[in-house]
């Protein structure tokens, strides 16, 4: 699966324009996580994280490609307090905003 790290940096019009002069048919799925990359704010603001996925899901529907679109939460891997109870609550409401599959990485240690 291709991850799509630049999502995590950019704006969405930058991404979607990114996006729509990516596709190809060769996408089998993308993945977009939570995890800001800023020490002070590990995770995108809750509200802003949503708005990622519907925005990410509204550009593949719109390149008529099927494309897998894969949420992922990162609070295990940026060391949140309860990281459980972030990754319940964000995950549903990514599934909510139509990715295909939501997956709270990090969560199980070997």
């Amino acid at each position: 699966m291709q991850t799509f790290n630049m999502a995590m940096r950019m704006n969405l019009k930058v991404w979607l324009r990114a996006w729509r002069s990516a596709s190809q048919p060769v996408w089998a799925g993308l993945s977009i996580e939570d995890s800001s990359n800023d020490a002070d704010s590990p995770l995108y603001e809750f509200g802003l994280a949503v708005e990622r996925i519907k925005a990410a899901r509204a550009a593949i529907d719109a390149s008529g490609i099927p494309v897998v679109l894969t949420a992922r939460c990162e609070a295990w891997l940026v060391g949140q307090t309860d990281p459980l109870k972030v990754s319940l609550e964000r995950l549903v409401i990514f599934r909510r905003g139509r990715s295909r599959l939501s997956v709270c990485a990090g969560s199980v240690q070997t």
